[in-house]
């Protein structure tokens, strides 16, 4: 139940949410200051601070028995996932807003446990470019051979077979 007259200002601005809520809006939590541009280049270290927090988020916060979690580009779109990331970002946390969370899922960000499946062609094309690739002899994938009958594109034979 809303207050009518709400005393201080935070009441004031939950009123105001719930009251845009209830007409059908997305209440975003506001952007960390002073946060880097979008157009910034990822850098190593950022990516993995990103995989780390996410998969805090992971371990500490989801319960995979009651939903599995989303994986994919777009799993920040998941109600559930998305409302659980956000009550973790700014201003809960001072590293990382729900924006500079949502633009690194799309951009392909996270580690193996959430990225999508392949599509079934993807999949059959990776294989036919393992068995190109591959020694039929040994089924080794390099120039390295125990058998010394892989072509590696310069003629048949190893490094070590010669």
């Amino acid at each position: 139940m809303l207050r009518q007259n709400p005393e201080t200002h935070e009441e004031a601005v939950d009123m105001v949410k719930t009251i845009f809520e209830q007409m059908g809006g997305t209440v975003l939590p506001p952007r960390r200051p002073g946060r880097k541009d979008k157009y910034e280049l990822l850098t190593p270290e950022r990516d993995a601070f990103m995989m780390d927090f996410e998969n805090a988020c992971l371990s500490q916060e989801w319960d995979n028995s009651k939903k599995q979690f989303p994986t994919g580009r777009l799993r920040h779109a998941d109600a559930e996932w998305g409302a659980m990331i956000i009550s973790q970002v700014f201003p809960h946390h001072s590293d990382v807003d729900f924006q500079e969370y949502q633009e690194w899922c799309e951009n392909g960000g996270g580690d193996e446990w959430f990225q999508e499946e392949d599509e079934p062609e993807v999949k059959m094309e990776k294989r036919q470019v393992m068995k190109d690739t591959r020694c039929p002899g040994c089924g080794r994938g390099d120039d390295f051979c125990r058998c010394g009958s892989f072509d590696g594109g310069d003629g048949p034979g190893s490094v070590w077979w010669g």
